[in-house]
């Protein structure tokens, strides 16, 4: 017995030192893209861009994110979505005061006068049809988390009729309001849950589970 340990701490004592490499911050990846309201010339609309990214790069909060159990390159992520609320220039934020929001306006102003005519900038959405609170915005990756492309949970209600589908009218959230805190699972065979809160302040809200799969079908393509 003694024999053994004593070969045990001569062994311990032979073998060199591994130095261990710490770990090394990458370049950031937007899991939701910034993708221009405007592209080519004449400049033309793209179809689709305030819901596939983030062009005006608003605030994505509480993210959850998680792999497919049927391929691991095949990504869903959640998060409490501002891009859809109306933001007014003079609106004052948490923190700021209005002497920031005249200053940053004033700079806007500056650099549009500097810079010479520009593609003027429309709204998000029409003003009578912007949400007042966040929703549960998605974002899917193909590719294990190099590129990214947005997407609304259905069940908004705020969106003109054109945009609104038959599958949000179909959700028990329909014509709430807000939705928050997305809790993301992975399950067997390609399964995604998403348990969040829809509401309407000082009214109803629902607590809701959200099914996605990943058939994992197509190579190359989205499943």
């Amino acid at each position: 017995m003694q024999r053994t340990l004593c070969f045990l701490v001569l062994a311990a004592l032979i073998v060199p030192a591994v130095p261990g490499n710490a770990q090394v911050a990458g370049d950031n990846i937007n899991v939701l893209p910034v993708v221009p309201q405007y592209s080519g010339d004449p400049p033309v609309e793209n179809p689709d861009w305030f819901k596939v990214g983030d062009g005006y790069l608003q605030r994505q909060l509480e993210a959850t994110i998680g792999a497919s159990t049927l391929n691991p390159d095949h990504m869903l992520a959640f998060f409490n979505d501002y891009r859809a609320v109306d933001v007014v220039i003079g609106d004052i934020g948490l923190g700021e005061s209005e002497v920031a929001v005249v200053a940053a306006a004033l700079t806007r102003t500056l650099l549009a006068l500097a810079m010479g005519p520009v593609v003027p900038r429309i709204d998000i959405v029409p003003s009578m049809t912007a949400a007042a609170e966040a929703w549960i915005g998605g974002s899917r990756s193909l590719d294990g988390g190099y590129t990214w492309s947005g997407f609304y949970m259905p069940g908004e209600s705020w969106l003109p009729p054109e945009e609104t589908s038959e599958l949000s009218k179909s959700m028990p959230i329909y014509g709430l309001e807000a939705a928050t805190d997305p809790v993301l699972a992975c399950g067997p065979c390609g399964y995604f849950y998403v348990i969040f809160v829809a509401f309407t302040r000082n009214d109803q809200s629902k607590m809701v589970v959200a099914r996605y799969r990943d058939f994992n079908d197509v190579e190359g393509g989205d499943t």
